[in-house]
């Protein structure tokens, strides 16, 4: 047996540990959480900011005999806070550590066996009863049970041995239960709490085991390398960054916006400023005076770049001050304009015309070419318009973040995807499920039963509803608990078995877990690889031969610890190399045309561009992937290989 962690907190300064209770963290990289030491906050919640600017939960303080211990400050049943280290490498016997309960009530205590926020095993005190449970997607069991005295005005030891799968928790040295831990679980180990409490001398001790999911390959599949570096200046920006041919030279632009909140609210984000640039690092144009961004941007900016007339050059259309603005890409000059529409809640006090979140085009009308406009407000209403800016059709509802267009019916236009709902072409409602949070996520396609069969599905990563699967009617087939539904994205994933990959990602409450299911619905396995969300975009840097089924990797981040590119085994087979590159915000987007993907990587001074020489890839043997003019924080993440495509 070896000593697998001692923490005394002894060289832990005074402050906080984590605490970033911000939506920033859905597709930032949050510093509080990537840069954290040893312990990562596996669950935050929006709900924990008591204050504008949170101090954290975890904070470490010094006892008045000089010693220290980490402080769990609140009280919060529904989602409780939760401090985690160590990984699946870890094989752990005996974990232990000085508990202080500041309350009578609550429960808190060790986690052991743990793989991430919702699979894990714990001692927990809860009440005056000693505990030993089994945690996993929201179903507790308690294995055994003991009643003890709590003494709030003292630490008293936890200890937990395993030996094989019998577990023993010691309370205060002389009261034990003992009980069979079954399979499951991981290696790591939590501290929980609801109320506050104090933890103090954590020590670990066991061995380790071979490289576990979540690690990095002994061989990377390919090596990174930067091509490009681009100073910002004062028009940089967040995740808020859009690409395509604004001039129709034939080699796309980078355009930035730059963010003001308007009512104090991210339900109210628009544009200060957009600022062109070529891949060289050239400043093209710029629009507008750029605000002072104190925070990274929490919601979509309404902006989009799209050759909407056809001409080869892409134009710029936004939202901006209540109006919809197209200027022209080689200039940024304003070519057409419109008010936006008129709020269906002014006449209950809301602002009179609707402030504008998010834009995407889709083909409405059996043009053959993406030519409609969908705007849509924050959480309640889509408007569709003809090329000539001609309503088509509005629709009110629970929208959640972004539609999803597709031509699910083979009829030659788009149906349209929208929070809860399916929307026909014209507007008309084929179904709509409401569920009681929004839609993170939507997804509609054509995906294997499991017989063999395709048939129509739509995905919701409906934040707290969990994971839902509807069938062509709106029904629904499945639903899995996977805490906060955050960001998905659907590719092969996993090449050696048939098929196509799901994956989801979580986001408040119980943060950075990842699950993996096939087609049918079936949960291949699930990970925390970081503890906090991403966008899960979609990586080819997968090498193939000649025979072949293109396949993907989803990327975490840019982070040289905790981001890279993992598989759909949750293996990082692409790490990032430790450059000093910026790690704020990332997309990817094939922008030299030769059929392997760039990754960008950007923070609000710069953006850096990374290649990557990959076997076999090809133009032909691209991917199908979501359209560069409909870009979201909050889009299903899509790469078909190109001989499925057709058919899905």
């Amino acid at each position: 047996m070896q000593t697998l962690l001692r923490d005394d907190f002894a060289t832990t300064p005074v402050a906080v540990i984590a605490g970033d209770y911000t939506p920033s963290g859905e597709y930032h990289v949050v510093p509080h959480l990537a840069d954290s030491g040893c312990w990562r906050e596996v669950s935050i919640h929006h709900s924990y900011r008591r204050v504008a600017t949170s101090r954290g939960n975890w904070q470490v303080v010094e006892e008045n005999d000089g010693t220290r211990s980490v402080e769990q400050t609140i009280t919060h049943v529904d989602h409780p806070p939760m401090l985690a280290t160590g990984d699946e490498t870890w094989a752990v016997q005996r974990a232990s550590l000085g508990l202080r309960p500041l309350t009578l009530g609550g429960r808190r205590g060790l986690g052991f066996r743990y793989r991430h926020a919702s699979d894990y095993y714990a001692a927990l005190l809860s009440g005056s009863t000693l505990q030993l449970v089994r945690y996993r997607y929201a179903q507790e069991e308690v294995i055994a049970e003991a009643t003890v005295a709590v003494d709030p005005d003292r630490a008293v030891l936890l200890e937990v041995v395993v030996d094989g799968d019998r577990a023993t928790v010691t309370y205060d040295g002389n009261v034990s239960v003992v009980g069979d831990l079954g399979s499951g679980g991981g290696g790591g180990v939590v501290l929980i709490s609801d109320h506050p409490c104090r933890f103090s001398d954590v020590i670990v001790e066991g061995e380790r085991r071979e490289v576990a999911a979540g690690s990095v390959t002994q061989q990377p599949v390919v090596r990174p390398y930067v091509w490009k570096r681009l100073n910002t200046g004062v028009w940089g920006t967040d995740r808020n960054l859009r690409v395509g041919d604004i001039n129709g030279d034939g080699v796309p632009e980078l355009v930035v916006a730059r963010r003001t909140d308007r009512m104090g609210s991210d339900n109210f984000s628009t544009i200060s400023s957009l600022a062109a640039f070529s891949l060289e690092g050239e400043l093209l144009w710029t629009w507008g005076t750029p605000s002072e961004n104190s925070f990274a941007t929490t919601s979509d900016l309404c902006f989009q770049l799209h050759d909407w007339d056809r001409d080869g050059i892409a134009e710029v259309v936004l939202c901006r001050d209540w109006e919809l603005l197209v200027l022209d890409g080689r200039t940024g000059e304003v070519q057409r304009r419109m008010p936006l529409p008129e709020n269906p809640g002014a006449d209950d006090g809301e602002m009179y015309r609707m402030l504008g979140d998010s834009l995407a085009f889709a083909d409405l009308t059996g043009s053959g070419y993406p030519d409609c406009l969908l705007l849509k407000d924050r959480y309640k209403n889509i408007w569709a318009y003809d090329k000539d800016l001609h309503l088509l059709w509005s629709w009110a509802g629970k929208t959640g973040h972004y539609p999803y267009p597709k031509d699910i019916d083979a009829d030659g236009r788009d149906e349209v995807m929208i929070g809860h709902a399916l929307l026909d072409d014209d507007g008309t409602v084929l179904w709509h499920t409401p569920y009681e949070d929004h839609a993170d996520n939507v997804l509609v396609m054509n995906l294997d039963d499991g017989t063999g069969e395709l048939v129509q599905r739509s995905i919701i990563a409906g934040s707290d509803a969990g994971l839902i699967t509807l069938d062509k009617h709106g029904t629904e087939v499945s639903r899995f608990p996977i805490g906060h539904a955050q960001s998905m994205c659907i590719a092969n994933l996993i090449p050696e078995r048939p098929g196509l990959e799901y994956m989801c990602n979580t986001f408040w409450g119980r943060v950075g877990v990842n699950a993996v299911f096939s087609e049918s619905g079936d949960l291949l396995l699930d990970f925390e690889p970081m503890p906090y969300a991403s966008l899960l975009q979609l990586v080819n840097w997968v090498p193939i031969d000649g025979s072949g089924r293109p396949a993907d990797l989803a990327m975490l981040s840019t982070h040289p610890r905790q981001g890279g590119l993992i598989d759909g085994h949750g293996m990082r087979q692409v790490m990032f190399p430790d450059d000093g590159h910026p790690v704020l915000c990332a997309a990817v987007y094939d922008l030299d045309g030769d059929g392997i993907d760039e990754v960008l990587t950007w923070d609000e001074e710069e953006i850096w561009i990374y290649k990557a020489d990959v076997p076999g890839r090809d133009p032909g043997n691209y991917p199908v992937r979501n359209p560069w003019f409909n870009e979201s924080n909050y889009r299903t993440q899509v790469s078909l290989p190109p001989q499925e495509a057709g058919r899905r």
